[in-house]
């Protein structure tokens, strides 16, 4: 299914390539959801690994962006702190979806563990499972999300971006 197709009324989580391809204007449904998450239409959920994640990704989207780097390439960023230093909208993105669009999650200590056996049944790597194990702690079912792997666990119904 489609990210358009989520159900009014609908808590999802959502991945960090939606909202990275959201937030960079990458994605018109992206932009779409994360817009309906800011108006309540459905419950934007995500836990603190995607706000690590989105970050990261988005510090690098300013610095290509800005022609700091050539590409979006942490190692090509991480050698230059002054750049580093100079980059503000990464952060004013992360802070305003905090803020509106979205709630945050935290991981307990038992998602760890289920995190070890949901690898071991579905083959996800380490963050994927992650997010699954939270998923499962608050009983969502649904998942916005461009990464395919997650079609293979049961009991959740992803929703891709068609636009990318």
């Amino acid at each position: 299914m489609t990210v358009t197709q989520i159900p009014d009324g609908t808590r999802v989580f959502l991945d960090s390539n939606v909202l990275v391809h959201a937030i960079a204007r990458r994605s018109v449904q992206c932009c779409a959801l994360l817009d309906r998450c800011s108006r309540e239409e459905v419950c934007g959920l995500i836990c603190t690994e995607v706000i690590h994640e989105i970050t990261h990704k988005l510090m690098l989207v300013e610095a290509a962006n800005n022609g700091l780097i050539a590409e979006e390439r942490a190692s090509l960023l991480s050698g230059k702190p002054d750049t580093v230093r100079s980059l503000r909208w990464y952060w004013e993105e992360v802070t305003g979806l905090l803020d509106s669009a979205v709630l945050a999650l935290q991981y307990e200590p038992p998602d760890l563990e289920m995190a070890q056996r949901i690898r071991e049944r579905y083959g996800l790597m380490t963050r994927d499972s992650l997010m699954v194990s939270a998923m499962m702690r608050y009983r969502i079912t649904s998942l916005a999300t461009n990464d395919r792997v997650f079609e293979r666990v049961g009991g959740i119904q992803v929703y891709r971006p068609m636009d990318l």
